[in-house]
């Protein structure tokens, strides 16, 4: 399979994007292999043709990351290894049920905790940024607050407070087609000094449980990085919606919709041969299947994500509706300030656009250095 061409098509579509929207594309599939090569590489480009491809019995999910922790020794990459196992969105109908009520109890722990938490709290998270110094951006102000939000569903799964910075944002982003075998190594020892921080804290008196770990793997691997682009999208309505009504009306479709997610795409792979609109389908053949139509807007609007076999609710979109409501509230107290004080800047959706960092103190100097050193990718 000719992964480079998958890459450079991808970077040529997203690099295309403006202001929500990708360029009008007239395929609806394309083949990227030569016609002898196989196992061949397909891009499916609308809507309409990938629900289909999704719900057909004859693709079976294609796990993009497989080829490359065969490559890794198992301890370097376990926590993402355990997160590919049991995480629901990465199997299959026959185990994704049986993992659905495991991680929905700690979402649910998380929901009630953001749902509860007193906005006195958020207020605390971004009144430091708001002091007139200038040169803020929404994204800055968006990860002071996912930051925060992410570090008070950990401490409801885990029942401790995290020694971590408030001001930074957990995004640790697995989600890339063709990862490097050094990026999942180095997103691994993040983790690994993560749950450590968790599971050593003083007041945690046992190791987490596996429904915990994967709550946790799942909120920083899955939930961060798009919970910052809406956030980051919340904050750009604030700076240019002069009209009260009109930004109400931009909060409420933004907040409501849960409609932007990094992750825009699933890979399938064709398990018995057939035809789709005139392209030969062989057996190893692979379909990268963008979720949202690349003629118009790139996340999908629906809460019904494909992302194991057939359709399935995603099982954090409670909880995101949850947190973004809750930016919302806190949004309308501070409009003026935020106005004033904050630039509008790039939902950033993708590559991870922060990793997490942690205080000095909490950390080795070597592992300090790493985690608060290190780069988007």
């Amino acid at each position: 399979m000719n992964f480079l061409k998958a890459i450079q098509r991808v970077s040529q579509i997203t690099g295309q994007r403006r202001e929500g929207s990708f360029a009008e594309l007239p395929e609806s599939i394309e083949c990227l292999s030569d016609a002898c090569q196989a196992p061949r590489i397909y891009m499916v480009y609308r809507a309409s043709l990938a629900k289909k491809i999704l719900a057909d019995s004859r693709f079976h999910q294609a796990q993009f990351l497989a080829p490359i922790l065969s490559l890794c020794d198992e301890e370097s990459t376990r926590h993402i290894r355990f997160f590919i196992d049991f995480n629901p969105a990465f199997l299959n109908a026959d185990r994704h049920a049986a993992q659905v009520e495991i991680i929905q109890q700690p979402f649910a722990l998380c929901e009630d905790a953001i749902r509860d938490l007193d906005i006195s709290v958020l207020l605390d998270a971004i009144n430091p940024l708001l002091d007139g110094s200038g040169g803020l951006t929404a994204h800055q102000v968006g990860i002071a607050l996912v930051g925060r939000l992410i570090r008070y569903c950990l401490e409801a799964v885990s029942g401790v407070d995290p020694p971590l910075d408030n001001k930074e944002v957990f995004a640790v982003d697995i989600f890339q087609p063709f990862a490097k075998r050094s990026h999942l190594v180095r997103c691994n020892t993040i983790l690994d000094v993560l749950i450590g921080a968790i599971e050593n804290h003083p007041e945690r008196q046992s190791p987490l449980s596996d429904p915990e770990r994967l709550a946790v793997l799942t909120l920083l691997m899955m939930g961060a990085t798009p919970l910052l682009a809406v956030a980051t999208a919340l904050l750009n309505a604030v700076v240019s919606s002069a009209d009260p009504a009109d930004l109400r009306a931009s909060l409420s479709s933004l907040s409501n919709g849960y409609s932007m997610l990094p992750t825009n795409f699933v890979m399938r792979e064709c398990v018995v041969p057939h035809d789709i609109l005139g392209h030969p389908l062989d057996v190893g053949d692979t379909c990268y299947v963008f979720l949202g139509d690349v003629s118009g807007c790139p996340f999908s609007s629906s809460l019904k994500l494909p992302l194991g076999y057939g359709n399935h609710y995603c099982k954090g979109a409670g909880l995101a509706k949850v947190v973004t409501a809750r930016i919302q509230e806190l949004l309308l107290l501070r409009t003026e300030e935020i106005r004033e004080h904050v630039c509008a800047s790039p939902v950033q959706v993708g590559p991870a656009s922060a990793f997490l960092k942690y205080s000095e103190a909490s950390l080795p100097a070597l592992i300090s250095g790493l985690v608060n050193n290190a780069q988007p990718h």
